[in-house]
């Protein structure tokens, strides 16, 4: 019988083959991968640039000195724009002119809606495969919404905040028969009684909150709002209440129902009830976190010896003045002008809080709950150089919107305090 034998034949050659399809295949995910990577990468860079874009939108809700929708809606596709200019998608910069940038204004819900394209962005392996680029897009919505607290440093004074005053509720209040309201413009206002162009004793309208003569206090009447939007004519005519003049010290603390009442307040009675330690909170603010619809300690009036507290913090910029730049919309700052950061680095610029009216009801409380914070601009009180005492004027100041807050949403009246959130 014959043998045959069968040789193993070789798999060498296989092997090597599928070795390198392995090798192929390995080396294209890694390809993949890169540009994968570099796609999440632009991504994320256009999500940050949209992100950006509609904060920075967003923030004309917070800026009092845009005071109609128009102006509003410009601005903030302006800034929208500038912002997306200043970021980088795959190191080139983002063009806000092209129409791969659009921006959309929301006046109702305060929230700008910013979409950044880059619709071709090449590929580098991909390319094998018949690919050779890809496009990204993001889109982020950012809203001014309200909030119960603020972080600002305030001072000692607590103001009531304005009320829709009844027509009828035009009453006589004094002996003379001058009434609350003397010229019938519906502000609260002073009139040049002796045209020396001061502010004397008596010249401040004085209002008295009534509520069963048809005052009423809403969230939609507070500083801030329309409510008075088309009153007054000429300086007195103001949108949004931006510029009101305000009394944030009347000049006899004995005023008690004046419609800027003011109380000293404090985070405990030590503070509202001591003179030295309200001066040295007006002098260099009380900076802590103050929330809306807690109580703090009052003294339910005002105490005497702040003033001169008041001249030295004013002192501290005298040249400035509010004859308004119509240009610029700011106070004139003197010869040089004011500086781009006014609103957070002149001493004149301080936030005040602001209480329900119906408080003022209730005087005797040593409690105030506040329902919104307010920025105001400190007016020169006398001419540098008075000698004390012979200052006869009260503490005025122009309203100059919100202040920006923080925490969660805040209480149901008052224009509360706003703070900027991506909500989308």
């Amino acid at each position: 019988m014959q043998r045959v034998t069968v040789w193993p034949r070789s798999e060498r050659g296989a092997t090597l083959a599928m070795v390198a399809l392995m090798i192929f295949l390995f080396l294209g995910l890694g390809a993949l991968t890169i540009d994968y990577g570099m796609i999440k990468s632009a991504e994320a860079e256009a999500q940050r640039a949209a992100d950006a874009s509609a904060l920075a939108g967003a923030s004309v809700f917070l800026d009092a000195s845009l005071q109609d929708d128009a102006s509003r809606t410009v601005e903030a596709e302006h800034r929208a724009r500038d912002y997306v200019n200043q970021q980088l998608i795959r190191h080139v910069a983002a063009d806000s002119t092209s129409p791969d940038f659009e921006v959309s204004t929301d006046l109702v819900n305060r929230s700008v809606t910013t979409t950044v394209t880059k619709p071709s962005i090449g590929l580098w392996f991909a390319r094998v495969f018949g690919v050779s680029n890809m496009g990204v897009v993001a889109t982020a919505t950012a809203q001014a919404q309200e909030v119960g607290a603020v972080n600002t440093c305030l001072m000692p004074v607590a103001l009531p905040d304005i009320w829709n005053n009844s027509a009828t509720n035009n009453r006589v209040v004094d002996k003379n028969g001058t009434k609350e309201d003397r010229n019938g413009d519906g502000l609260w206002d002073w009139q040049d009684l002796n045209s020396n162009g001061k502010l004397d004793p008596g010249e401040w309208e004085s209002w008295t909150y009534d509520q069963d003569l048809g005052d009423g206090y809403d969230k939609d009447s507070g500083y801030g709002t329309t409510a008075r939007n088309g009153l007054g004519s000429g300086d007195d005519a103001k949108t949004n209440d931006y510029g009101r003049q305000i009394v944030v010290q009347p000049l006899d603390s004995k005023d008690r129902a004046i419609s800027s009442y003011y109380q000293a307040w404090g985070r405990n009675s030590t503070d509202a009830n001591s003179a030295d330690s309200l001066a040295a909170h007006i002098r260099n603010g009380l900076c802590v976190q103050t929330s809306l619809n807690n109580f703090y300690a009052s003294n339910g009036g005002s105490l005497g010896g702040v003033t001169p507290a008041w001249d030295e913090r004013i002192n501290r910029e005298p040249s400035a003045n509010w004859t308004w730049d119509d240009a610029t919309n700011t106070p004139d700052c003197g010869p040089s002008g004011c500086p781009a950061d006014w609103l957070s680095s002149s001493p004149r610029v301080v936030t005040v809080a602001l209480y329900d009216p119906s408080e003022l009801l209730t005087p005797s409380d040593n409690g105030l709950k506040f329902n919104n914070f307010a920025r105001i601009f400190l007016d020169q009180h006398c001419p540098v150089g008075t000698p004390p005492g012979q200052c006869k004027q009260p503490i005025t100041a122009h309203f100059l919107g919100y202040v920006s807050g923080v925490g969660d949403s805040g209480g149901s009246t008052g224009t509360l305090p706003l703070q900027l959130r991506l909500i989308k």
